[in-house]
């Protein structure tokens, strides 16, 4: 039964910065080899957590929803608004209507269960707590999750809870969604003028013609010369006076 799963105490987890502790309390290879990696956090939690498989089967399904249907549009509503990503309205209303949908597939399922899988405490009801938590606490005021009554009620119980409540605290509710951040704009450097160079010789329009070369010295310019007589003006005049009838 689920009941009989092995979940991690929290408080636990929360002192295991220390490696030499950490492998102490578990020689698993596999957790050896990614006990440095706060990113592997997730695999470490469902190696710690032992489960028959029909169970783990249910615990994993409830682990992937509350990642990819829940998380994933938390974060689309809450990163833009924090700065950390370009604000968009109708982006944000995707992301919380699909939130929507998936707080109320998930309402109806506690309508009939006070947790996720079985009758106690598993590794899905951690991970659906810890995706939550921080919409419940920065955007899903009281008028948002009114829709939700059973998911409410599932939140409290486990910040409750008295691991939970060792390493959350007090927990509140928001009392409305967080305002818009805008990051604050870097002013813009006023256009400084170019210095200008000094003695800085203008450059020419049009390029002058090339000068023609000049006659060398010695070297004149020939006379015309002058045209050849008529071989005809040489002969005399003729006395033969023409018909002028």
């Amino acid at each position: 039964m689920a009941g009989s799963s092995v979940v991690p105490n929290l408080s636990d987890l929360a002192c295991w910065e220390d490696k030499k502790k950490f492998l102490q309390d578990f020689h698993l290879p596999l957790l050896r080899s990614t006990c440095t990696r706060k990113s592997n956090w997730l695999q470490i939690l469902r190696l710690v957590s032992q489960d028959e498989p029909f169970w783990k089967a249910l615990i994993e399904q409830w682990i992937d929803f509350a990642s990819l249907e829940i998380d994933a549009h938390l974060l689309s509503w809450y990163r833009p608004r924090m700065g950390c990503a370009v604000y968009l309205p109708p982006a944000e209303e995707q992301a919380i209507t699909s939130l929507k949908q998936a707080l109320d597939a998930l309402n109806d399922h506690l309508a009939s269960n006070t947790f996720l899988v079985g009758h106690s405490v598993t590794l899905a009801d951690i991970i659906t707590t810890c995706n939550l938590y921080m919409g419940f606490t920065h955007l899903m005021n009281k008028s948002f999750t009114s829709e939700f009554p059973h998911v409410v009620r599932y939140i409290w119980t486990m910040v409750n809870q008295p691991n939970f409540k060792q390493i959350l605290g007090e927990v509140k509710q928001a009392e409305s969604v967080i305002p818009i951040t805008k990051k604050p704009s870097q002013p813009k450097e006023s256009a400084k003028p170019k210095p200008k160079l000094k003695d800085e010789p203008k450059k020419e329009a049009k390029k002058e013609e090339p000068a023609k070369p000049k006659p060398e010295a010695g070297e004149e310019e020939e006379a015309p010369k002058p045209k050849p007589k008529n071989p005809l003006d040489l002969l005399p005049q003729s006395s033969c006076v023409g018909n002028t009838s």
